[in-house]
């Protein structure tokens, strides 16, 4: 599986605190827990990995189906 615009999903979730899991710094938005500084750029990185694998997967099983 992958995202669609992983920067945008982790924004809004872990830095702006807008879409769920609502976890920011709380001088950036209305969060009772979390670090925008670090927890932003963790998210996207872990999206993009997740993206990465899946499109190994693909070209390894599918692509030539």
């Amino acid at each position: 599986m992958t995202f669609n615009e992983p920067r945008v999903v982790s924004t809004l979730g872990f830095d702006n605190g807008i879409n769920s899991p609502n976890r920011c710094s709380k001088q950036f938005g209305n969060c009772t827990d979390g670090n925008s500084t670090t927890e932003t750029y963790i998210a996207a990185h872990h999206l993009i990995l997740n993206h990465a694998e899946a499109v190994k997967t693909y070209r390894e099983k599918y692509k030539d189906k």
